[in-house]
């Protein structure tokens, strides 16, 4: 099945041109490849994220996988997709043998089948993202764990006893309890949040043996412990090491909290003001650093925002128990809530997406049953004793998702952040359904319907969705233009562009990049009405502007450009790139001397403004004063001495007087 998906996912435009956090991901993964920090390259649009100099901004885990797989096979995606493929289905071998020591051969085969039918994991397996690595980690700790209550539990008693308080030699299940905690530090690398199942594992193996040996319930625990800080500790020190910062895993917790509890947070969506993708963080801390009016570390501005976060929280405190209500729900709710990509729109499109049925409501549903079946609220087919003694291992699965779901409620959701819950839940489920079907067939139909009725009830709630929070077309259609345009594909970008203006005309992104993609096409004339219904629907949107200007001035409507950057003026007036656009083309138009007033006004808000010095030159070249022309040159070259515009036009200037370049 998953190499089937494999078709589907390499017929989309961004297979080999990852977007947004993949784009992050795969920009990461190369620099540590082949040690290459420069700029992105390729179709993506950014500055260097500075990886390189500062604490990590995002989990490290993931683009250490993804780099060890270049240095090795190089940029292969392809090999990339079939070894997480590959990888995803250990993880469903996984999910079937923990079922099989919790419940059964039967419940456990039913689990892994489960897990391999669930089109989440499918999805996320088929993208450059973590969630899928994340779950096989955690798996391998939870098998682990398992091992090591049963190794210390049935460990003779002289090997310490219940009041031993040796610490040398390990008591039994130790090495177990160590694996599953260095398991769950790895998957902490790669999604933070799961530092909570560390300490909930470590708690409930202590609870679980402390009854028979204490001593082996405080070495088990503690070797869980160790081994979550041994595998953390890497990013720790590097994160010293590089900056001087103290940056556990990485920095990103801050403008999360502010994402989910500013005041545009929503409980579900990333909405900061500047900030679009990973690439653009070094921008946001420096103008952090300008508002605050002194340099500042990212451990600091991740402070900054966490405590922006907390202050708002506090301010107002029925819109934030408003919110977490609207999180809580969220997180357990059917939607799968996109993030980086609407997923539900690339399932429409996945002829093998489609075909798996399974949706997180029924998993959610049969899990309320399995739990509550577990711990005797409900009837079950099993003798009280045999549901007594699988009570206590399988008790970590109902721990195990509440502890995520706690760890994500003060942030936001989102359905790649509840993926490694699942596994846990389709365990529960796999249970459910396995003593339905031995009620039933004891011919003991009530409580089978009972249960049965529980589930649908628990599916219904959870597709009642009351907050509105659907798929939208939109977003997935965008996302696949701005892939094709950046690849060259001008036409299908262009279908992907209506598509997505047909679910919603009045989305900002998608007429301001059409307006773009076709003014780069050379279409300047189908572009103006583009970008001036962007201008329209947000007055102050600067790119906007620039590109309609030079639309127009492609059509030789030079004064409308300048008019529409003057009123960009009018809502921004330290906007140096309107004032720089405005520069440039007075400085060529009939009248020069008109540049002198903007140009000037660009070189005080910024002097370092080379463009501006260029403008500057050209417009008093214009008007004869080669002298001070030369100057302004010579200042761009001086600022930037690889400006093309610079030096290209003092020997310009140097040729039309006779004088020779300086060496």
């Amino acid at each position: 099945m998953r190499l089937a998906y494999l078709g589907d996912v390499r017929a989309l435009p961004d297979f080999d041109t990852p977007a947004i956090d993949s784009a992050y991901h795969d920009y990461w993964a190369q620099g540590l490849a082949s040690g290459a920090w420069g700029p992105p390259g390729g179709q993506i649009r950014a500055p260097s994220p500075e990886i390189e100099r500062h604490p990590y901004f995002r989990p490290p885990g993931y683009p250490y996988f993804l780099g060890a797989v270049y240095a090795l096979l190089g940029r292969n995606l392809l090999a990339v997709r079939i070894i997480q493929f590959v990888l995803g289905s250990v993880s469903c071998l996984l999910v079937a043998a923990i079922g099989s020591r919790l419940f059964g051969r039967a419940v456990g085969l039913l689990a892994g089948a489960l897990a391999a039918v669930y089109w989440p994991f499918a999805f996320y397996e088929g993208e450059l993202q973590s969630p899928w690595l994340a779950v096989l980690l955690e798996l391998l700790a939870v098998l682990a764990a398992l091992l090591a209550r049963e190794r210390a539990s049935r460990a003779p008693a002289r090997e310490g006893g219940r009041g031993g308080r040796r610490l040398w030699p390990p008591a039994a299940g130790s090495g177990w309890a160590f694996a599953s905690g260095a398991s769950l530090g790895l998957g902490a690398l790669v999604v933070p949040n799961l530092l909570a199942l560390g300490l909930v594992v470590a708690l409930w193996l202590w609870a679980s043996v402390r009854a028979t040996d204490r001593r082996r319930a405080r070495h088990g625990a503690a070797a869980v412990l160790a081994g979550l800080a041994l595998a953390v500790a890497p990013a720790t020190i590097r994160n010293r090491v590089v900056s001087g910062e103290l940056v556990l895993i990485s920095s990103n917790a801050g403008i999360n909290l502010y994402a989910g509890n500013g005041p545009a947070g929503n409980g579900y969506d990333v909405n900061v003001p500047d900030f679009g993708t990973s690439f653009d963080y070094p921008a946001l801390v420096r103008a952090v650093e300008d508002e605050v009016g002194r340099p500042m570390t990212h451990a600091e501005v991740s402070a900054h925002f966490a405590a922006q976060a907390w202050h708002h929280a506090a301010a107002h405190p029925g819109r934030t128990a408003a919110l977490l209500a609207r999180k809580a729900v969220l997180f357990w709710s059917g939607t799968e809530i996109f993030s980086d990509k609407e997923l539900n729109f690339a399932r429409a499109e996945s002829p093998v997406l489609r075909a798996l049925v399974l949706r997180f409501s029924f998993v959610l549903g049969a899990a309320v049953v399995g739990a509550l079946l577990l711990f005797g609220a409900l009837p079950s087919a099993r003798r009280r004793v045999e549901l007594r003694a699988a009570r206590g291992p399988a008790s970590l699965l109902v721990f195990l998702p509440g502890a995520l779901f706690l760890s994500y409620l003060p942030f936001f959701v989102c359905a790649r952040f509840r993926v490694p819950a699942v596994p846990f839940l389709l365990l529960l489920a796999a249970f459910a359904l396995g003593e339905i079907g031995r009620l039933v067939r004891g011919r003991r139909f009530l409580p089978a319907l009972g249960g049965a009725a529980l589930l649908a009830s628990v599916v219904v709630a959870a597709e009642l969705e009351p907050y509105g929070v659907r798929p939208r077309a939109v977003y997935w259609h965008h996302l696949l233009a701005v892939t094709h345009a950046r690849k060259g594909e001008i036409e299908p970008a262009l279908a992907r562009f209506a598509q997505a203006l047909a679910d919603k005309p009045d989305h900002v992104p998608s007429l301001n990049e059409r307006g773009r993609l076709l003014l780069r096409a050379g279409r300047p004339a189908e572009a103006i009405a583009d970008l001036q219904e962007v201008l329209r629907l947000e007055p102050g949107h600067v790119p906007a502007r620039l590109d309609l200007g030079q639309a127009l001035s492609a059509l030789g409507r030079d004064d409308e450009a300048v008019a529409v950057c003057r009123a960009g003026l009018a809502l921004r007036p330290d906007e140096l790139r309107l004032l720089n656009n405005i520069c440039a083309k007075l400085a060529f138009s009939p009248r020069p001397e008109d540049a002198l007033a903007p140009c000037g006004d660009a070189l005080r808000l910024d002097p370092g403004f080379v463009p501006a010095h260029v403008n500057l030159g050209v417009a008093l070249a214009r008007l004869g004063r080669l002298g001070e022309a030369e100057q302004r040159f010579r200042d761009a070259l001086r600022i930037d001495p690889g400006s093309a515009a610079a030096q290209a036009n003092l020997a310009r200037l140097l040729a039309m007087t006779g004088t020779q370049a300086p060496p």
